[in-house]
């Protein structure tokens, strides 16, 4: 779907020179009232194609003093469509699950799009790298409302990559961070107070008018996933006409990010953090005959994970800062079948990388 109105690339975030208050924009949405369950069915049952989307955020130059970072987001062939709970295009009427015990409903969406590119300017004077160059991505969406009061009570949201490479050189990988330092300030920036008029006069309310009971609106919990096939992180550089470097790889990963899980004691609430890696091969780029893989993982039975890591922690509401308390806090790990070899080329390569952040020359590079 072509936009009538602007062709242009939108710049969602673009680092302004003077930073001036804003209202309060989640307030005044609070303060439209809520919609009613069948207009926001009918909104959530719409199938959506987009040809492309282009996305452009920029900052100022605030650690180099030539270079403003421009990062380029260009999505082709969105599609949006409603399924059913096992995420097959169906009838409206079977896209929604209600829940009358609980009165919620949850609606399913699937959101594809033939590829995403990233791009970074590198400088001022034309130069850029593309760093995700046309993956294609796949997500799945699940949200819940309340069907009395029609407020919003969480979603999950599944990502899913079949085959997603990332390969900076060392130069490009410094400005990655660089980039990531100016996002940094730019968000770390002091905002001024907005400033509340006291003189507007009271609204009226008519006498015979009831009163609205307070709906007490539970904390919504949410839930992240990232699914991954094959991947590759690369970071290396050229020397002598070869590649030097690492090369990270494997088959199969998944993150997962579960945040505000009722508990059986109210109102403690658990989020859980976890990552299940089940095969991975860490080598140097064109290494000697002699050299062997730094980290191979070997074959396990049943195709368990190789690595998966698991931390959960309970949070209580109290009067702090942040409004809650850590009340407990679990770490659980576990670790099949890894072979790591080390020689003396692989250390050189390691300390090499290691020192490429904080030194421009080093003797044992």
């Amino acid at each position: 779907m072509k936009s009538l109105l602007r062709n242009e690339p939108i710049e969602i975030l673009a680092e302004p020179e003077d930073i001036k208050a804003m209202p309060d924009l989640l307030q005044a949405f609070k303060s439209t009232g809520k919609s009613k369950m069948s207009n926001r069915e009918l909104i959530m049952g719409v199938t959506v194609k987009i040809n492309k989307v282009d996305v452009k955020v920029s900052t100022l130059a605030a650690v180099r003093p030539d270079w403003k970072p421009h990062l380029h987001l260009e999505i082709l062939d969105v599609l949006v469509q409603s399924t059913n709970s096992s995420w097959e295009v169906a009838e409206l009427s079977s896209c929604k699950k209600v829940d009358t015990a609980n009165d919620s409903v949850h609606m399913y969406k699937t959101i594809a799009a033939k590829s995403i590119s990233v791009t970074l300017d590198t400088d001022n004077k034309g130069g850029k790298f593309v760093f995700i160059d046309q993956v294609p991505l796949k997500l799945h969406f699940t949200t819940k409302w309340n069907t009395k009061e029609g407020y919003w009570v969480g979603g999950d949201l599944e990502m899913f990559y079949d085959d997603l490479s990332f390969r900076v050189t060392t130069e490009e990988w410094k400005t990655i961070l660089d980039f990531v330092k100016c996002l940094r300030m730019c968000f770390g920036r002091a905002a001024p107070e907005i400033v509340i008029e006291t003189n507007t006069p009271p609204t009226d309310v008519k006498k015979n008018e009831e009163q609205k009971p307070i709906v007490k609106v539970k904390k919504p919990q949410t839930s992240f996933s990232l699914n991954i096939d094959q991947w590759v992180i690369q970071i290396s550089e050229k020397k002598e006409g070869k590649l030097q470097g690492f090369k990270l790889q494997g088959q199969g990963l998944k993150f997962m990010y579960d945040k505000s899980k009722p508990t059986k004691t109210p109102p403690l609430t658990e989020t859980v953090l976890s990552l299940m890696v089940p095969t991975v091969q860490l080598t140097l780029l064109n290494p000697s005959e002699t050299a062997s893989p730094i980290l191979v993982t070997q074959n396990c039975k049943d195709m368990n994970h190789i690595f998966t890591v698991t931390i959960n922690w309970f949070l209580e509401p109290a009067d702090t800062v942040v409004g809650y308390i850590i009340k407990q806090m679990n770490v659980n790990a576990r670790l099949v079948g890894m072979q790591i070899e080390a020689d003396m080329e692989s250390w050189h390569q390691v300390i090499k990388l290691q020192c490429l952040n904080k030194c421009t020359s080093c003797i044992q590079c």
